[in-house]
């Protein structure tokens, strides 16, 4: 959702550069910063499959191919609340590979509806598919004079072994 409005803001400013590659957007801003969006994981960074295009972007020192050597990289994080529901933060990030070097919030956000990815369902509370196991039939109100189990009485044992020859 923010990527969007991201993007209509940003998209007639000349010194911003879309780059959007293999269903991801970055920004370059004046040729010196480059932002990618991502969900923020537990440590507070972005969430990632370590590919080496991502290994080239948390790894302060390594190049961009088709960018500037000397160029900041940083992550514009969001957080979501325990249900995955609505974003909590949005933060920029500066990372060094899975350690956090500095963040700070730019947008505490109250309430805001997560967009669901395609191909994958968003999921809440009150759209959470429901399990319903079927209710035991009523037990009598008192039960206490009939065993929990009916055990098989040696009489009966022989009889049936009796039968079988």
């Amino acid at each position: 959702m923010f990527v969007d409005e991201a993007v209509a803001v940003f998209d007639a400013d000349a010194s911003v550069r879309l780059i959007v590659e293999h269903e991801c957007l970055h920004m370059l801003f004046g040729d010196s910063v480059l932002v990618r969006f991502k969900k923020s994981n537990s440590g507070g960074v972005g969430s990632n499959i370590p590919t080496q295009r991502v290994m080239d972007f948390i790894e302060p020192e390594a190049r961009i191919p088709g960018l500037l050597t000397d160029i900041a990289k940083v992550e514009l994080c969001y957080a979501l609340d325990e249900f995955e529901a609505n974003v909590t933060d949005v933060s920029v990030v500066a990372r060094n590979r899975d350690r956090r070097l500095w963040a700070y919030s730019i947008a505490p956000v109250e309430t805001g509806a997560v967009m669901p990815i395609a191909g994958r369902a968003a999921r809440s509370p009150a759209t959470a598919d429901v399990l319903a196991f079927p209710k035991a039939a009523p037990r009598p109100q008192d039960d206490s004079d009939r065993p929990a189990v009916t055990p098989k009485v040696a009489s009966n044992v022989k009889k049936n072994e009796e039968k079988d020859e």
